[in-house]
């Protein structure tokens, strides 16, 4: 399961940043199901030191990054990363 959250955000990262960031770019984070405490906490941490990358040190607007977690915890997230919100994401 980790390795499918890896892929996903590289597969993003790399589409999203081989021209440079524009301002019609939008980025879609998915956090999937990590199942044990220490996935959830793992997941989390890296989903979110992407989305403060992307924000940060790439400068995109939060508003051009969806980001979809299991348990929308904190203001960033958008929604939560089920099948019906990935889908409508798109």
């Amino acid at each position: 399961m980790r390795y499918w959250f890896s892929i996903v955000a590289s597969i993003v990262f790399t589409c999203s940043f081989q021209q440079g960031v524009k301002a019609k770019d939008y980025v879609l984070i998915i956090g999937g199901i990590a199942g044990e405490k220490s996935y959830y906490d793992r997941f989390w941490h890296t989903s979110l030191e992407f989305y403060n990358l992307l924000i940060d040190t790439y400068g995109l607007n939060p508003n051009q990054v969806t980001f979809l977690f299991e348990q929308p915890v904190e203001k960033i997230v958008t929604d939560q990363s089920t099948a019906e919100n990935v889908i409508s994401a798109f």
